[in-house]
């Protein structure tokens, strides 16, 4: 099977790094939203409205992971399909350093903080 071309490398990646960033944003501003709701509404909201609240974060939250953990992998992906025009170059070098699994296991870590803070302010308060 033939490999990418560098324009059909370079485009397979920066697409996914353009629907990443994108899907990041979505889940921050939901992220933010659901922060609005909790310090709006959370405390003197009744349990069924707590309960529906805590199902969005959830579901954020697992939103946010299941996006991440996909994009790294398939970036991964991408990176072990060399491409012998790009493989000398300073660009190709310095995206085979990124450390994906570090940043992918950060930002899990970084959005099940999130979810569960809010979480606890929703029932804690």
């Amino acid at each position: 099977m033939a490999g990418f071309t560098i324009d059909q490398h370079l485009t397979a990646r920066h697409a996914r790094l353009r629907t990443w960033t994108i899907a990041l944003g979505v889940a921050i501003i939901a992220f933010v939203a659901n922060m609005y709701l909790v310090l709006a509404f959370g405390g003197s909201a009744s349990m069924p409205a707590k309960i529906s609240l805590a199902i969005v974060i959830v579901g954020v939250t697992v939103y946010a992971i299941l996006n991440t953990n996909s994009a790294i992998r398939e970036l991964a992906a991408i990176r072990k399909d060399k491409v012998s025009g790009l493989a000398k170059t300073n660009y190709q070098k310095a995206y085979n350093e990124l450390p994906l699994s570090q940043f992918m296991q950060i930002s899990n870590i970084l959005y099940v903080a999130m979810g569960a803070s809010q979480i606890w302010a929703v029932f804690g308060g």
